[in-house]
């Protein structure tokens, strides 16, 4: 399975910063900085797992509220029958850089990241 780590910038701010974004690097999560928010990608086997991996890496709370009006500053997705990392990290770069829909798609050998995901609610029972 792909995880993917989709960053809000609740409060004004990235709640990453450059320091935790390469410790995820370190441990092997591919990090994409989309300027406004952090995302990043992990393979593996287990999401929970993957979660409190993240957790400890970047040192941070998934369970954080945010403000009011951002809502939470942390979310997780995951496409349980991808394995291909390289393809996902393609297919979300292109899609943060050029395309919002699925049939604005132009690359039918890779899922639109809409396809086939799974929304994890945070917080959530381990």
């Amino acid at each position: 399975m792909i995880v993917e780590y989709n960053g809000n910038n609740s409060g004004g701010n990235d709640w990453l910063n450059s320091g935790d974004r390469q410790a995820l690097r370190d441990a092997g999560w591919r990090v994409l900085d989309t300027g406004l928010s952090t995302h990043a990608l992990r393979q593996g086997d287990d999401l929970k797992e993957i979660i409190e991996e993240f957790e400890r890496v970047a040192s941070q709370d998934v369970r954080a509220i945010g403000c009011n009006c951002c809502g939470p500053p942390h979310s997780f997705s995951y496409w349980p029958d991808q394995n291909d990392i390289d393809a996902i990290t393609l297919v979300k770069e292109r899609t943060y850089s050029y395309y919002k829909a699925p049939e604005d798609w132009p690359y039918p050998e890779y899922i639109h990241p809409s396809d086939y995901t799974r929304t994890v609610d945070v917080p959530f029972d381990f």
